[in-house]
């Protein structure tokens, strides 16, 4: 990870990632009410280990080890898409809703790192970025994922959209997936469905 100045382009600073775990997605910055700015740092690929980290933006200064990152969450697939912050709790900090390669939704408390709820899609694997929206209209972010199920990339069987309303994950709307005995022609074939209500 490297910080650049805007002003010059030197180098600022260069820490290594997390246990030297890949990144392929941009680290994102987060806002406590005090003011203190941490980076969001997600890590793994398609069929390596990752996870979900925090470190204050002022310690890029003084980088010592692995040990000045916190660690949110680990998991045994990589993290490919951008995390959606969002306020989920009410507390007027942005929380953090992530997603795994093998279908993992978290959700995460952006004061405290606590997990709010997750949801897994069995048998499933995503490289789609979630789509945040007031889906149920409840002044809460709800979250559109896609997930595509099969014996793993690059075969799959059908993929369906899902909305999980953001509080709590326990209501959810699915939409209707469009099978094909024969995963051959899937290979070759786009379904496009658009529903609207």
């Amino acid at each position: 990870i490297r910080l650049v100045s805007g002003k010059t382009g030197k180098i600022i600073r260069s820490i290594p990632a997390p246990f030297k775990e890949e990144i392929f997605v941009p680290i994102q910055m987060m806002s406590m009410k005090d003011g203190t700015e941490y980076l969001l740092v997600l890590t793994g690929g398609q069929n390596t280990a990752g996870g979900v980290y925090k470190i204050r933006l002022d310690s890029l200064k003084n980088f010592q080890n692995d040990n000045d990152y916190t660690t949110v969450q680990r998991s045994s697939s990589g993290f490919l898409v951008p995390a959606i912050l969002t306020d989920l709790n009410g507390d007027f900090i942005d929380d953090f809703v992530v997603s795994s390669f093998n279908s993992t939704i978290y959700a995460f408390n952006g004061l405290t790192n606590a997990l709010l709820w997750t949801f897994i899609f069995p048998s499933s694997e995503t490289v789609s970025s979630i789509v945040p929206g007031m889906y149920n209209h409840d002044n809460v972010t709800d979250f559109m994922v896609k997930y595509s199920t099969g014996p793993g990339f690059p075969i799959y069987y059908y993929s369906q959209v899902r909305v999980e309303f953001g509080f709590d994950a326990s209501s959810y709307h699915k939409f209707p997936s469009i099978p094909d005995d024969n995963p051959e022609r899937n290979k070759r074939r786009i379904f496009l469905r658009q529903q609207s209500h």
